[in-house]
């Protein structure tokens, strides 16, 4: 089918499925898809999964719209990929994952938390990134996975997000969105709109896991 007008493909991943509409520049909707995926792995305070669930998912929505809506890819005038927050993906140089993505719903990192109100404090972790100090924010669990797996610790080369992971898969750029950096949390000046290198050193969390913000 050839498109009257430019056309733009939205994907939003989600904990427990992905959806994706397909959309005309009136606002028109062409097509939608949904792919439902298993729940992460959970046992206690523990909750991760492979990210490559969410990449094999987000290829399908994909697939499922452009069959659908029978329209020549050219068309797609822009694609926009969103995803659930935070999650944690460490990967290697070769952008592998090293172990399962960390999820929001992991509340593992209990000692982390407690061990950054003693050393930095609430009330400067709020003034600078607008968030508390708790499990729940991905810089808790990069400390936990520094503190407790030394062996993957050392293989890490950048953390990415669920969106960013699949974006990296699609285009070879990493990169992160603002909105997705705030939810890392402790380690991300809602000020400045970039990272708090002073926060990163004293967390001893290297600047370098991580993309430009924009």
């Amino acid at each position: 089918m050839q498109a009257d007008e430019p056309l733009f493909l939205g994907v939003d991943i989600g904990t427990y499925g992905t959806k994706g509409c397909l959309v005309s520049y009136s606002g028109r909707i062409i097509a939608t898809a949904y792919i439902e995926t298993p729940l992460p792995t959970i046992s206690g305070e523990y909750a991760e999964e492979w990210p490559d669930l969410w990449l094999n998912a987000c290829l399908q929505t994909i697939k499922d719209i452009l069959k659908l809506s029978k329209i020549n890819p050219s068309d797609i005038g822009g694609i926009s990929i969103s995803g659930f927050a935070p999650a944690c993906v460490f990967v290697d140089k070769q952008f592998v994952p090293v172990r399962p993505a960390i999820i929001w719903i992991d509340r593992r990192a209990v000692k982390e938390t407690k061990s950054i109100k003693e050393k930095i404090g609430e009330k400067e972790i709020f003034e600078k990134t607008g968030n508390v100090i708790d499990p729940y924010f991905g810089f808790t669990k990069i400390l936990w996975v520094k503190n407790n797996e030394p062996n993957i610790w050392g293989k890490v080369h950048k953390i990415l997000t669920i969106q960013g992971y699949v974006v990296h898969k699609l285009t070879g750029i990493n990169c992160i969105d603002h909105s997705s950096a705030g939810n890392i949390g402790g380690i991300y000046n809602i000020h400045k709109r970039s990272w708090d290198e002073g926060l990163m050193d004293e967390l001893q969390i290297p600047r370098d896991f991580f993309p430009r913000e924009d």
